[in-house]
């Protein structure tokens, strides 16, 4: 049959075949003018079991005829038999042995366990706190094979094996990269599965293992690239936001890269690669979500805002979605709310005790501006909402102004912005400030016109609370100065800055404890005189899907503006001045907060240290260094000093035989956390960095030497081809960008010619 006919394509036609006992088994083969990889996925669930391009030479068609002819009778003896098991049930009971170790049960739950049957594996999996993906890869490490986090629509095999089959039992054939057969099947312990597969009579053949929901989702249609007739861009879209929700991603980055475009998730804070998309794909998926956003289809250059709900799971998500336009394409990122989620506890999201009781005290002041700020991510609506969520709002008006509302507060009168409405921010900020309202919330200080609201509403006796994008605290103060708020009008306003960050909280179930090695004690030292003999430091496990991690924990720091700390600000003392006052007037910095929960076993050093510390050094006076003498010591005479930082051994020793013979003296950093503390030691005279490390990448690197204001020249090194990294390096201030494989004569030049032009 054809695909494309008026009425009803073949797709769906083949589709009904299916669905008729007479006709589910009779082989389908289409002859089309047009067929790709997606189509795939759509001619496996409607039940095709090949295709033949128009225009055709006949024998081709014969050809693919004759391979079809005993298909329906192969499949007919396929059904029909009766399987054995063969003793292999000895696997399953090893398998369950290894799972139950593996999950770390007690063990009064082993017996239960041990009765399960083979079927059953899936049906407990929500019992024991872990997905369907957990399960299917704790298999395919007991056998040793491959777990797949999807199946590609072009590794898909037609005709091997009935569509009814494949979706009674959860099992696809498909292509290894030895271009063999293989089968992705859910459950290797199905026995009857396996005796039906030998009976196909293939010879050798692999097993990979993949979790029951992306087979069933690809079986109707629904693959990494296709979708069901009708509407696939439809169907591709519900089954992204099904797999964000799912795996508990914060955000979506849909991402064009010319050819293809990534699909991206956010997890734990932590960008992960879902999978790749064809480019015309990627592009009306983005017009997909923009349509029922309300958004500007037509418009792909300008970025754009916008908001809708969904169902998700059986439950509502807000969406907040905004657009980019790149080089390759319009690209797209989308933020998921759960706007049924009740605010947790300030101590819930991490803030310590005494810090919650002190943030309380200032709610009941009568008037002042309360801040909470922190760069984007980093929660700060979540600790507004639960704080908001701890007063009095019987006796007390709380209006807030939001863009968008992401979460309700019973008793509150909420006010969203709708620019399309003629609805804007500064319209409701004027609106609410002539309602009188006991405490205002303003969803953001955005510029000079909400910053002197916020003030002035706050100096005429109301309670204030508003957010910033801000490092810490007291570089909160010098932003509302740029939009225009006076020091002295600071002073005598500000209740207090609340300054956020989020950490990665490892896993409670895998993490593992062992002594502080003498680096991580490097990175706690400016920050306590009490470093701690243990630390914990990621794993992964099945509930954590590997990662080591399981949410995010919030770290704070709270500066109150007593009179102290007024007066300092009225006096113009600078961010280094003010933080080195209050961290020996109360000790209640961000930096040491982090340093607690690595005491804790909360967070690791090492994130810690990533994600905050490494920052906070550059506030701490110099007397507070790690143990370093206040002058660094000058390089040996005739020895120009280079850093080295580079992840892979192999490399670090080709560039070292490649510049000690020109009398370059090396010193190696295996990433770039390394790499900063080797800069706060001493001198060099460049920095050579590759761009991909764990930990901190070349562009963080380069970042945060910029920010400690080390001025020394920087040569990347890159195995990556992609011509807007280049782009974003030179931006950056690299004075050069090395692709290797590269010839140490090249290296050399370049470095020399670098060294002359810095007078080095």
């Amino acid at each position: 049959m054809d695909i494309h006919m008026p009425g009803m394509d073949g797709f769906e036609l083949c589709a009904r075949f299916q669905a008729d006992r007479d006709l589910a088994l009779v082989p389908v083969l289409f002859v089309t003018g047009s067929f790709d990889d997606r189509n795939k996925a759509l001619a496996l669930a409607s039940g095709a079991v090949d295709y033949v391009v128009k225009p055709f030479d006949q024998d081709v068609l014969r050809a693919a005829v004759r391979r079809h002819l005993d298909t329906r009778s192969r499949w007919n003896r396929l059904t029909e038999s009766v399987p054995s098991v063969r003793g292999k049930a000895l696997d399953f009971l090893g398998f369950k042995d290894f799972f139950w170790r593996k999950l770390g049960m007690p063990p009064e739950t082993q017996v239960t366990f041990s009765r399960l049957g083979a079927g059953e594996i899936y049906a407990v999996a929500d019992d024991l706190n872990v997905g369907g993906d957990a399960v299917a890869r704790a298999m395919a490490d007991f056998l040793g094979t491959d777990f797949l986090e999807s199946v590609a629509p072009e590794s898909l095999q037609l005709g091997v094996l009935p569509t009814a089959f494949c979706a009674r039992n959860r099992v696809v054939p498909v292509k290894d990269k030895e271009a063999k057969t293989a089968f992705v099947l859910a459950n290797p312990f199905d026995f009857g599965v396996l005796d039906a597969i030998e009976q196909l009579e293939l010879g050798s053949f692999r097993l990979m293992l993949a979790a029951p929901d992306t087979l069933t989702e690809l079986l109707e249609g629904g693959g990494p690239s296709a979708s069901p007739a009708g509407n696939p861009v439809a169907r591709l879209g519900e089954r992204v936001l099904a797999d964000a929700v799912r795996q508990r991603a914060s955000d979506i980055h849909v991402e064009p890269k010319g050819t293809h475009t990534i699909l991206r998730f956010r997890i734990d804070g932590d960008l992960k690669e879902i999978q790749s998309l064809p480019g015309d794909l990627g592009l009306k998926l983005v017009s997909r979500f923009k349509a029922l956003a309300g958004m500007d289809v037509a418009e792909r250059r300008k970025s754009q805002d916008g908001a809708m709900e969904v169902a998700v799971a059986g439950k509502r998500f807000k969406l907040r979605l905004s657009t980019s336009f790149t080089p390759n394409g319009e690209g797209m990122t989308i933020r998921l709310l759960d706007p049924s989620a009740r605010p947790r506890g300030l101590e819930a999201l991490g803030m310590a005790a005494p810090q919650r009781q002190r943030l309380l005290a200032m709610m009941e002041r009568p008037h002042g501006l309360l801040l909470v700020v922190g760069p984007t991510g980093a929660g700060k609506t979540t600790t507004v909402y639960s704080l908001l969520s701890q007063i009095d709002l019987v006796t007390q008006r709380l209006i807030t102004v939001e863009d968008p509302v992401e979460y309700g507060i019973p008793s509150a009168n909420q006010q969203q912005v709708n620019e399309k409405a003629g609805v804007t921010f500064e319209s409701l900020l004027k609106a609410s400030v002539r309602q009188d309202p006991d405490i205002l919330f303003i969803g953001e200080v955005r510029d000079p016109y909400s910053a002197k609201t916020a003030i002035d509403f706050a100096s005429t006796g109301h309670l204030t609370v508003s957010t910033l994008h801000s490092s810490n605290a007291t570089t909160a103060l010098f932003r509302l100065e740029r939009l225009g708020v006076d020091r002295r009008t600071l002073a005598d306003s500000l209740l207090g800055v609340v300054a956020q960050r989020l950490i990665r909280r490892l896993c409670p179930d895998c993490k593992r404890t062992g002594p502080i090695t003498d680096e991580e004690a490097a990175w706690l030292a400016p920050f306590t005189d009490r470093i701690p003999g243990e630390v914990a430091r990621p794993v992964g496990c099945l509930k954590c899907r590997g990662a080591g991690y399981w949410e995010r924990e919030g770290v704070y720091e709270i500066l109150e503006f007593d009179r102290d700390l007024a007066e300092m600000v009225r006096a113009g003392k600078s961010t280094a001045e003010i933080r080195a006052s209050v961290r020996l007037k109360t000790g209640g910095l961000i930096a040491q907060h982090a340093v607690e929960k690595v005491r804790g076993l909360i967070i690791s050093p090492q994130d810690a240290y990533r994600d905050l510390l490494v920052e906070e050094e550059r506030f701490l006076p110099s007397e507070e260094s790690t143990g370093a003498p206040a002058t660094v010591p000058e390089p040996a005479p005739g020895k120009p000093q280079i850093l080295l930082v580079e992840d892979s051994p192999t490399v670090r020793r080709f560039v070292i035989d490649a510049l000690h013979r020109h009398g370059y003296e090396i010193t190696e950093a295996g990433d770039g956390v390394e790499a900063l503390l080797q800069l706060g030691r001493r001198r060099f005279d460049m920095v050579i960095s590759d761009v991909m490390m764990p930990h901190l990448d070349g562009f963080k690197l380069l970042e945060m030497i910029h920010q400690k204001e080390i001025h020394v020249p920087v040569i990347f090194l890159t195995g990556s081809a992609v011509k807007d990294g280049e782009a974003r390096g030179v931006e950056m201030g690299a004075q050069d960008y090395i692709h290797k494989p590269f010839a140490p004569e090249v290296l050399a030049a370049r470095v020399k010619r670098i060294m002359g032009s810095a007078g080095r």
